[in-house]
């Protein structure tokens, strides 16, 4: 499964991947090696393959100067940026 995980230190989330019966509630964050608790989140199996939609939502959110989003994390990361999506 895909869980999320909040640095409050350096404002970061990060994805991990465990198995459903086995995952932390903290992980060592990647940014700023502070603690990164987990956080509630629609759990997933799924990978950035399986995003039919990515590309359309690309489309629509990208401006003409920036390189195109191309990953689910990086999607999410525009949202926040640009605050279309609440902040943890």
């Amino acid at each position: 499964m895909l869980y999320e995980y909040f640095c409050k230190k350096c404002d970061k989330v990060h994805e991990k991947v465990f198995k459903m019966t086995d995952f932390p509630n903290t992980i060592k964050c990647e940014s700023c090696g502070g603690r990164a608790k987990k956080i509630m989140s629609l759990g997933t199996i799924r990978t950035d393959n399986d995003i039919v939609w990515m590309p359309s939502a690309s489309k629509v959110l990208t401006k003409h100067h920036e390189r195109p989003i191309t990953s689910r994390t990086e999607y999410k990361k525009y949202l926040r940026d640009n605050n279309l999506a609440p902040k943890c």
